[in-house]
C-alpha cells in the first residue's frame, strides 16, 4: 500500500513497524512510499478445562498462581516471537531499523529480550494500541 509523501520522507531505508497488544502484533515492511503488510503475530491465550483446573494440586481446586503463571508464559513466548521477527528482519537486511507501538509492558519485555545490537535498531518507540487503527494512520503516531 502506498503511504502518503509527508511520512514516505521518513522512511528513506527499509523500517520493520510493529504494531500491537497483549495478544496480537502486525508487522510491516515501510521504505519510501510504500508500506508491505508482514505475517502477524499470535499466541492466543489457553483455558484451561474444569477437570485440569479442579485436579491438579489435590485439593479439588486450582493453585491459585497456575493461571497467572499460564499467562506468563504465554506472554513471554509473544515476545520471543516478536524478538525473532525483528531478529531475522535485521539479519537478512529486510529492514535497517524498527519502530514499535506495544503497550509499555510487551515493549520493556522486548526490550529486554533483545540484543544490544537490535535494541539499537529501535529507533521509535509508542507505547500505545494502535491496531485498530489504519495501518496509515497509526504511522503518524511516530512522528
Amino acid at each position: 500500500m502506498q503511504i502518503p509523501h509527508d511520512l514516505a520522507v521518513h522512511f528513506p531505508v527499509p523500517t520493520l513497524v510493529i504494531y500491537g497488544d497483549h495478544l496480537r502484533a502486525q508487522c510491516y515492511l515501510v521504505g519510501n512510499d510504500a508500506m508491505e503488510d508482514l505475517d502477524g503475530i499470535s499466541v492466543p491465550r489457553t483455558y484451561l478445562t474444569d477437570r485440569e483446573t479442579a485436579g491438579g494440586n489435590g485439593t479439588g481446586m486450582a493453585h491459585p498462581n497456575e493461571p497467572h503463571h499460564a499467562e506468563q508464559e504465554r506472554q513471554k513466548r509473544f515476545v520471543e516471537q516478536i524478538a525473532e521477527t525483528i531478529d531475522d528482519a535485521i539479519m537478512s537486511g529486510s529492514a535497517e531499523r524498527v519502530f514499535l507501538a506495544l503497550p509499555a509492558d510487551i515493549a520493556h519485555a522486548l526490550r529486554a529480550a533483545l540484543s544490544t545490537e537490535l535494541n539499537d535498531k529501535i529507533l521509535r518507540e509508542v507505547h500505545a494500541d494502535v491496531l485498530k487503527e489504519s495501518p496509515v494512520d497509526a504511522l503518524h503516531r511516530f512522528f
